[in-house]
C-alpha cells in the first residue's frame, strides 16, 4: 500500500532516509553492498512468487534505504583514503582549480575550488576533493576555470563554538566541503585558465549580458535585489537588505525558486498567447520549457530552481501527453529524481524551504482558501495570496524556527505586499533584457524597476519596524521539527476522523508549550561568556540586559557588532556596549555584581565571587585564584583554551 497510491513519497522517504544515515554514521562498505545485494535478490524472489509478493514492497523500501546509505558514503568520500587527508603535509604544493568566484571587491575573496593535483618531493599525485579557497588580492579577471598553485595550509571547515553563531561546518559540510585554506600574497601563483566548453561559454557570455543590463540601468541596493530576484545572483546585496528580509518572513523572494519559475512561465506563456494564429500552445509549452532550463543555468542551476524547473517540466509534459496529475507525487518525483542524482541536495537550507513550501501549498491552500470566498475579484485575488502564503509558511515555520531561531510576525502582509510587486519586478527585468538598448524603451522600464524595487524596499522597512515584528530565542531540536510538522499534516489530511482532532490539538499544544517554555529560558538566561574571536570580547546576560566588554578598534567593532547580534537572536536581550582599553566597570543588578578591568596582558572578570582572568600574552603567569580563560592566538596553558570553543558559565 505504501508504494501504490503514491509512489513515490515512499521511494523518495526511503531514499532520504539512507542518505541520512551515510551522512551521519559509517557503514563499512562489505555490510553495505552485502546487503543491497540480499535485498535486490529478495526483491527479484517476492516480485515473482505470488506468495511473496506481499514483501515486494517492504524489500523496496530496505533497498532503497542501503542504496541512499551507499550513495552518500561514496559522494562524501567516507570509504575513500584520499591523499589529501593521508599524504598532505603543510607548505607542500596543491593544483587547484577555481569553480566558483564570490565577491571581488572584498579584501579577501571567497572562492569554491577543486584540488586536482598533490604535489609532493617525488611525485604528483591526482586527486579530486572540493575547496574553499580565500584568496588576498587575486588577479584583476578571476574567472571560473583558472588554475592556480597553493602553498597554504589546509584546515578542516569547523565552527568557532559560539553560541548563536552561523553554522558554517555543517552549511559546507552538507555541499561536501571539508576543507578551506586562506591563500596570502606570496601563497598562489596563477597557472593557466582552462578553457571552457562552448555551450558554458556562451551560457557566462549570456548571464553577463542580462546582468549589465540590469546594472546598466539600476544602483545601490535596488540593483543588488534586482540582481538576486531575477539572475539568482546575491553577492551585492547588504547584510542589512538580507535582514529586512528574513524579518518579515520574505527572504524566500530573494531566491529564485517555484514562485519564480512559475511565474516567468505565466508571463511568457501570456505573451506567446498574443500570437496563437502562428503558434500553437503545444509549441509554446515546448519552447517555454526550453527557456525554463536556460534560465536555471543562467541563475547557478541551485537545488531550489532545479526543483522548480524539473516539477514544471514534468507537469508541462503530463499537459502535453493529457495524462491526469497527482501534483504531490509530482513534487516527491522531482525531488527523488534530483537525490538521486546529487545526495547533497536532500542538505540544501533552499531546496529544504522551496520543497517544504510547495508540499504546505499542494497539502493546504485547498482547506485554507475554502474558509472564505469573496465575490469582489480583487478581495479574492488579496484573499488567494494570503492563504498561499499561510499554506506554504504552515510547512516552512518548523524549518524557519529551527535554522533561524526566529519567526516574522507580519509574514501575511509582507508576503501578500510582495506577491505582486515581486511579479512586476520579474516581468519588468525580463523586458528590460530584451529592450535594454532600446534609447527610450530602455531608460523607461529601468525607471519602473527601479521605483518598484525602491518601493518594495520602503515597504519591507515599514513592516520591519512595526512593534513586535520578529521574535527571537527559539532553539528548537530536528525532532520538534520533524513532529511538529507530521501533526500538522495529520490535523489537515484526517480532519473529520473521530479523536484525530481532539489527539492532533492536544499534541499541538505541548509541543508550543515545549517552544514557549524553552523561549522563556532564553529569554531569563544569566550567563557570562567570553567569546572565541581575534579580538577579547566578554558578554553578561542578565536575563533581559546584555552587558559586551570589547576591546577592538573601530574598524573591527563591525565585526564584534554582529557576533553579538547573532547571539541575540538565540538569546534576546537589550545590548549594551562598553569599550574596555584599560577601564574598569562595575554592574550591579538584585543579588548580582559584576567587575570587569582591563590591562595590555589580560583582563579581570569577577562575578559576585569567582574571579576569572582572560590572558592576553603567552608572558603572564596564572594566578590558582582565578579561572584562566586563554586567547585563541596564545599558546600558553590554561583552565579553557578559547581554541575549543567559547568559555560559558551559566548561573540560571
Amino acid at each position: 500500500m505504501l508504494l501504490r497510491n503514491r509512489p513515490f513519497l515512499g521511494l523518495t522517504c526511503s531514499l532520504s532516509t539512507g542518505i541520512f544515515i551515510g551522512y551521519f554514521w559509517v557503514v563499512p562498505v562489505v555490510l553495505a553492498i552485502l546487503s543491497l545485494v540480499i535485498l535486490l535478490i529478495a526483491c527479484l524472489v517476492s516480485h515473482r512468487k505470488k506468495r511473496a509478493r506481499p514483501f515486494f514492497e517492504f524489500f523496496i523500501v530496505l533497498t532503497l534505504v542501503v542504496l541512499g546509505v551507499i550513495m552518500m558514503q561514496t559522494v562524501s568520500g567516507k570509504w575513500q583514503k584520499n591523499p589529501v587527508y593521508t599524504q598532505y603535509q603543510p607548505g607542500q604544493k596543491l593544483i587547484v582549480q577555481v569553480e566558483e568566484v564570490g565577491d571581488v571587491k572584498k579584501e579577501w575573496v571567497k572562492c569554491t575550488a577543486t584540488i586536482d593535483l598533490l604535489v609532493t618531493d617525488s611525485v604528483s599525485i591526482a586527486v579530486s576533493e572540493k575547496l574553499v579557497l580565500f584568496f588576498q588580492e587575486p588577479p584583476e579577471k578571476l574567472s571560473v576555470g583558472d588554475q592556480f598553485e597553493v602553498r597554504s595550509s589546509l584546515e578542516w571547515i569547523a565552527n568557532k563554538g559560539n553560541p548563536g553563531e552561523f553554522d558554517a561546518a555543517y552549511y559546507w559540510n552538507s555541499k561536501g566541503y571539508r576543507l578551506m585554506t586562506f591563500a596570502g600574497k606570496r601563497d598562489y601563483v596563477f597557472v593557466q585558465s582552462q578553457a571552457l566548453p562552448f555551450w558554458e561559454i556562451w551560457i557566462n557570455q549570456l548571464h553577463a549580458y542580462f546582468k549589465s543590463a540590469l546594472m546598466q540601468h539600476l544602483d545601490g541596493q535596488e540593483e543588488a535585489v534586482a540582481l538576486a530576484l531575477v539572475l539568482g545572483d546575491k553577492s551585492l546585496l547588504s547584510r542589512e537588505t538580507s535582514t529586512s528580509f528574513m524579518n518579515t518572513g520574505a527572504l524566500h523572494v530573494l531566491a529564485v525558486s517555484g514562485l519564480h519559475v512559475g511565474l516567468i512561465m505565466q508571463i511568457l506563456l501570456t505573451l506567446l498567447g498574443q500570437f496563437s494564429r502562428w503558434i500553437s500552445r503545444y509549441q509554446a509549452l515546448v519552447f517555454v520549457m526550453i527557456l525554463m532550463w536556460i534560465y536555471a543555468v543562467l541563475t547557478g542551476l541551485s537545488p531550489s530552481v532545479l526543483r522548480a524547473v524539473f516539477m514544471f517540466t514534468v507537469l508541462t509534459i503530463g499537459e502535453l501527453l493529457g495524462r491526469p496529475r497527482d501534483n504531490l507525487n509530482i513534487l516527491f518525483f522531482t525531488a527523488f529524481v534530483l537525490i538521486l542524482i546529487d545526495p547533497f541536495t536532500l542538505f540544501d537550507i533552499g531546496f529544504q524551504l522551496s520543497f517544504c513550501a510547495m508540499l504546505g501549498i499542494f497539502l493546504f491552500y485547498p482547506s485554507v482558501s475554502a474558509l472564505f470566498n469573496p465575490k469582489n475579484s480583487l478581495l479574492k485575488w488579496f484573499w488567494d495570496a494570503t492563504a498561499i502564503g499561510f499554506a506554504a509558511q504552515l510547512m516552512t515555520t518548523p524549518l524557519s524556527l529551527y535554522y533561524f531561531h526566529q519567526f516574522p510576525n507580519y509574514f501575511l502582509l509582507a508576503n501578500t505586499g510582495l506577491m505582486l510587486t515581486s511579479g512586476l519586478i520579474l516581468g519588468l527585468g525580463i523586458a528590460l533584457f530584451a529592450f535594454s538598448y532600446v534609447p527610450i524603451l530602455g531608460w523607461l522600464l529601468g525607471k519602473l524597476l527601479h521605483v518598484l524595487i525602491a518601493s518594495s524596499l520602503y515597504f519591507l522597512q515599514w513592516v520591519e519596524s512595526l512593534p513586535g515584528a520578529v521574535a527571537t530565542g527559539f532553539n528548537i531540536s530536528i525532532w520538534w521539527v520533524i513532529l511538529t510538522s507530521v501533526v500538522t499534516i495529520f490535523l489537515f489530511k484526517y480532519y473529520s476522523v473521530k479523536m484525530v482532532p481532539r489527539l492532533g490539538y492536544a499534541l499541538i499544544v505541548g509541543l508550543f508549550a515545549v517552544l514557549l517554555v524553552n523561549r522563556y529560558e532564553r529569554l531569563t538566561a544569566q550567563q557570562l561568556i567570553v567569546f572565541n574571536h581575534n579580538q577579547p570580547l566578554v558578554l553578561w546576560k542578565n536575563r533581559d540586559r546584555i552587558a559586551c566588554f570589547y576591546d577592538a578598534k573601530f574598524a573591527k567593532f563591525a565585526k564584534v557588532k554582529r557576533l553579538i547580534q547573532s547571539y541575540v537572536i538565540s538569546f534576546p536581550g537589550q545590548v549594551f556596549y562598553y569599550p574596555l582599553r584599560q577601564r574598569n566597570f562595575k554592574l550591579t543588578s538584585d543579588d548580582i555584581t559584576l567587575e570587569v578591568s582591563s590591562s595590555v596582558q589580560q583582563i579581570d572578570v569577577r562575578l559576585n565571587n569567582q574571579n576569572y582572568s582572560v590572558l592576553k600574552s603567552d608572558e603572564l603567569k596564572m594566578d590558582d585564584e582565578k579561572i584562566s580563560i586563554a586567547m585563541p592566538w596564545l599558546e600558553t596553558t590554561a583552565d579553557h583554551h578559547l581554541t575549543n570553543g567559547a568559555f560559558i558559565i551559566s548561573l540560571k
